[in-house]
């Protein structure tokens, strides 16, 4: 096992990617606090189907660094158990839109929105907590960003959404959104219907041209 900072990885994706997909597992660090962690698939593990996702529901307030990365049928359960229906939808949340309601910008999505069945990226913990350590607004905010990573399933960065992310994407898209949009892929060639709401204008041009269903709450 390794750590490797965020910015780091950023810069040597590929690298560490490889070293998983060997067998390694690696922890991304933040500050010296781990945000993630990179694991090798099982033996047998394919693409297809859900068995190669691990999906983490984050609990809320203080107990969220403890939840459990789940496995195989996971998605299924973890949907199932926040309403999600076959019919209906699932809201991939961008980090544009949780900043935008932690911080009460003019731009902010809808109260119906944490009524709905919600799914994002780990990335969208780890987002959250840098922007906030860098506003200096850790303190004032931590609960309530507690509360929403509470109401959101995480994604893992399993090495399948690592490698689909060093593939080009139809316009140019920044390392992080790359990463949303191959989870947001993932999710979608798993069978499940995903929506992405995001304030982020780059990142939807991106999503259009991949033919990814846009919120109307963001609309």
């Amino acid at each position: 096992m390794r750590a490797v900072g965020l910015k780091v990885l950023k810069n040597k994706l590929s690298e560490y990617v490889r070293l998983v997909a060997g067998g390694e597992t690696v922890l991304v660090t933040d500050r010296d606090r781990v945000v993630a962690e990179l694991v090798p698939p099982r033996e047998g593990r394919t693409a297809g189907g859900c068995g190669s996702q691990r999906l983490a529901s984050t609990a809320p307030m203080a107990s969220r660094r403890n939840s459990t990365p789940l496995t195989g049928s996971a998605l299924e359960r973890a949907l199932a158990g926040a309403g999600a229906r076959p019919w209906r939808p699932v809201i991939y949340l961008d980090t544009s839109v949780a900043l935008a309601h932690l911080l009460a910008e003019d731009i902010r999505p809808p109260d119906e929105i944490w009524r709905e069945v919600l799914v994002s990226s780990r990335l969208l913990e780890y987002e959250l907590w840098v922007r906030l350590n860098g506003r200096k607004l850790v303190h004032s905010h931590a609960d309530a960003a507690r509360d929403l990573l509470g109401r959101v399933a995480l994604l893992e960065l399993v090495p399948t959404v690592l490698s689909r992310a060093l593939e080009p994407f139809p316009s140019p898209v920044r390392t992080l959104d790359a990463l949303h949009l191959a989870s947001l892929e993932f999710l979608r060639e798993n069978g499940h219907s995903v929506e992405l709401l995001a304030y982020d204008e780059r990142l939807l041009a991106a999503a259009r041209r991949m033919k990814i269903p846009i919120s109307a709450f963001g609309r």
